[in-house]
């Protein structure tokens, strides 16, 4: 076992990567298209996903892997109920419960006989596919409960301003068109709708039950709001600290998510319409704000919660929070 390669290039220039992804989930996967996950821990009674959203995507920018390498693939997976992904060998050690990334190399090599100086193609079995259809979010709406404006108002946004991002509070969901019923919405739930598209909020859920979305690629919390009348814009990372900033004065936009970069047609143009551009993600530094090419600034670490300009505002107020946003980034 030596002289086996235990680099993923090295592998992957011997087998086809897509040809591995038919292998060990058994049938042809469509890129985008939303699967049964075969690594999701909680499967309902009937053996079928409670909420399909394993899929295969091309990546548009570099990704790192555990190791702090760069994933070198064509395609990458990701299980959004789980908030996990990777590349193929991350998705072998899953499947086998391995403990390193080298000991997914080696049951490649294994299943597929690859061999020192040999290239070999592994034998597909493929199986019906467990296609599960395109994400398709529809929502019955209801009026902002008391518990839901309070949410809002501790933030400084009011409900004028929840108006003008399309912001609505949520009673029940579909989460695909085949879904035979709907699902119903906690006390405290939110839909952000851009276009006919939606991201689901559900702020005080578990951080993998948090957000639902089909957004699209072409999806810009924010961005439709935009004014241009200022020479600032602030890039931050989600739809609510858009609207935050947008209370105190500012123009400001976001990812679809804080690990999931801009795309890149929307940063060229808004280099061309603002003189001066900022990114403001959380100061716990969870997150790919640092890879934008702008200046970065942060919100003053000085109470528990002070990680973004929401909990900025809930714990020293709207005054407070002037002069903070005003020193930041004016400094």
């Amino acid at each position: 076992m030596e002289e086996l390669l235990y680099s993923a290039n090295d592998i992957l220039e011997r087998v086809d990567e897509y040809t591995l992804y038919c292998y060990y989930l058994g049938y042809e996967p469509i890129i985008g298209a939303r699967y049964e996950s075969p690594v999701r821990k909680f499967i309902v009674e009937s053996g079928m996903d409670a909420d399909p959203s394993f899929g295969l995507f091309v990546p548009t920018r570099v990704y790192k892997n555990i190791g702090g390498g760069v994933y070198p693939n064509e395609f990458l997976w990701r299980d959004m109920g789980l908030g996990i992904g990777g590349d193929i060998f991350e998705l072998v050690r899953r499947l086998y419960k391995l403990v390193s990334r080298r000991d997914a190399f080696v049951q490649v090599m294994l299943d597929t006989g690859m061999l020192p100086g040999e290239r070999t193609i592994p034998v597909i079995d493929v199986k019906e596919s467990k296609f599960v259809g395109y994400s398709n979010i529809s929502i019955v709406s209801r009026a902002m409960t008391h518990m839901e404006l309070k949410y809002w108002k501790a933030g400084n946004i009011t409900p004028p301003l929840l108006d003008r991002y399309f912001t609505t509070s949520v009673r029940a969901y579909w989460l695909y068109d085949d879904q035979q019923y709907p699902r119903f919405a906690p006390k405290i739930a939110f839909a952000y709708r851009i276009w006919d598209k939606y991201q689901l909020y559900f702020p005080h859920e578990p951080k993998r039950w948090k957000f639902r979305t089909n957004w699209t690629y072409t999806c810009v919390p924010g961005y439709l709001q935009l004014e241009y009348n200022q020479p600032l814009l602030i890039i931050t990372k989600s739809m609510k600290d858009v609207m935050v900033l947008r209370s105190f004065g500012y123009e400001a936009i976001s990812p679809r998510g804080e690990n999931i970069m801009l795309p890149v047609e929307c940063i060229e143009a808004m280099k061309r319409k603002y003189q001066r551009i900022l990114v403001l993600f959380d100061n716990d530094m969870k997150h790919k704000g640092d890879e934008y090419e702008f200046e970065k600034v942060y919100v003053p670490l000085l109470l528990p919660g002070d990680k973004d300009v929401y909990g900025f505002c809930i714990n020293h107020g709207p005054s407070e929070t002037v002069q903070m946003l005003n020193q930041i980034f004016h400094e």
